[in-house]
């Protein structure tokens, strides 16, 4: 029985032997107080006070959620919260292991369900928060109003005993504000803005470029896709906010011409009104469309404020700051130009005669007053027939998006190549062929007589590459 007793107290010794404190790992645990800053992604969209003005109500509450993940992105813990003001979030998140960690914050109004009772977003769906690689936004509706904007952060928080943290979600997605002018004059019935993809999900996941958290349902793809939408009414004037989580959109301008069409949801787009923009997060951009009348191509803008107000201007037809007043009078002298352009300072021709180009037509060229870098005149002979006239404007002096309104305002579209950025118009009253040209270095508003195409018997459907190449393929 001794024998035995002492072989249990040796075996008992060797096991405290090998669990000395070397070999332990004992977690530590500590503890993590966070604060939120809930106000900031709104002041980006300078809606604040608008959404301050919707939290007041009982039914609406900024949902604010927090998750926390360890290095192998699983999910530690989670808080989450309704507040009725933009007072900052202090989260407890109670204990947690000594270490490295990532927090995602998300934000947005949510709304009473009224069946239910909880709050829940009308725009969007909130789903894998297991891992931080599948967290992820799923877009509920076409049409996302403005309050249901999303700010996020995610944050890289070392915990150490008890540790407090402050994190701050900024917007992402855009904020596009709409204007539809005129649309009383016309005889239809609903203005709104299509995309032709949306975004089936957004991935919160940090360790993705930007560009990879986008994940667009290409099934939708076409006509269906109206990210906003609005009656005239009668109205002159339409004004609408939406909300685009996307990176990239290609859009249209369109419109609902009968009532019929306004119940069956059956849109008009025009080839004229498409085009194609990047998208920024927390960034606003604002849209306008503005008829005119059923004979006359809608002009619409697309691009920052400032753009925007210039391109108001041109509505209103201020449009000397960006386009001056040229001598389109064709088949002209040359004195007559040269006498039209006193007060420009010309650097190639003399008096009354222009000189020849290494293509054989004689050119004229002044020194731009405004925005544009030259004006050049293009003639048949050193002394008459003048058939061309071209505008250059180094390549940052007007955006390409205020020089595409000026032409789609004044003229009418006829062709384009978007690979090459090269868009052709007619004049109103069919004499002139308009060719904007945005080049990487310049951008170039050309002037070409209608007489001189056909004299020269070029046929119509090579008219657009011909006259494009007269405005900038030349050596002259």
């Amino acid at each position: 029985m001794k024998k035995i007793i002492y072989c249990l107290v040796a075996l008992v010794a060797v096991v405290l032997a090998s669990c000395s404190n070397d070999d332990i790992e004992v977690a530590q645990t500590g503890g993590l107080t966070l604060t939120v800053n809930t106000q900031a992604a709104y002041d980006q969209f300078n809606t604040t006070d608008e959404v301050r003005e919707m939290l007041r109500t009982n039914t609406n509450t900024l949902h604010v959620m927090t998750f926390v993940y360890d290095i192998k992105g699983n999910l530690v813990t989670s808080k989450e919260q309704d507040q009725n003001t933009f007072n900052t979030v202090q989260f407890d998140l109670g204990s947690v292991p000594n270490g490295e960690y990532t927090v995602l914050t998300i934000e947005t109004v949510m709304v009473q369900n009224k069946t239910t009772k909880k709050q829940e977003s009308p725009a969007w769906n909130f789903e894998g928060m297991d891992k931080l690689s599948t967290v992820k936004a799923t877009q509920k509706s076409y049409e996302v109003y403005y309050p249901y904007t999303i700010g996020a952060s995610t944050d890289k928080i070392v915990v150490n005993n008890l540790t407090k943290a402050s994190v701050t979600p900024k917007a992402i997605g855009s904020l596009f504000q709409f204007y539809f002018e005129n649309f009383d004059k016309s005889s239809y019935i609903d203005v709104g803005f299509a995309c032709d993809d949306m975004i089936d999900y957004y991935l919160f996941d940090p360790s993705l470029e930007r560009s990879a958290r986008f994940h667009t349902d290409l099934t939708s793809k076409g006509y269906t896709n109206v990210r906003c939408s609005a009656a005239i009414d009668g109205k002159s004037n339409v004004h609408q906010t939406r909300y685009i989580l996307e990176n990239n959109i290609s859009y249209d301008f369109c419109f609902t011409k009968t009532a019929a069409d306004s119940k069956k949801g059956t849109w008009t787009y025009y080839k004229s009104l498409h085009g194609k923009m990047a998208l920024e997060d927390g960034k606003v951009y604002y849209a306008g469309s503005n008829y005119v009348d059923a004979n006359t191509p809608m002009s619409v803008y697309l691009g920052n404020q400032e753009g925007f107000k210039a391109w108001v201007q041109t509505l209103n037809g201020q449009t000397t700051s960006i386009v001056p007043e040229i001598f389109t009078t064709w088949k002209a002298d040359v004195s007559k130009v040269q006498s039209f352009m006193k007060g420009y300072t010309m650097t190639v021709g003399e008096s009354g005669k222009a000189i020849k180009q290494t293509d054989g037509s004689y050119g004229i060229q002044y020194k731009g007053n405004g925005k544009e870098s030259s004006i050049a005149y293009f003639f048949e002979t050193a002394t008459t027939s003048l058939y061309e006239a071209d505008i250059i404007y180094a390549k940052n002096a007007v955006s390409d998006t205020d020089l595409k309104n000026y032409a789609n305002t004044n003229f009418t579209p006829i062709a384009d190549d978007e690979e090459t950025k090269s868009y052709m118009y007619m004049s109103k009253d069919g004499k002139t062929i308009v060719v904007l040209q945005l080049l990487s270095d310049k951008n170039i508003l050309g002037y070409v007589d209608m007489d001189y195409l056909n004299k020269n018997s070029v046929p119509k459907k090579d008219m657009p590459k011909y006259a494009m190449k007269m405005v900038t393929g030349k050596k002259r």
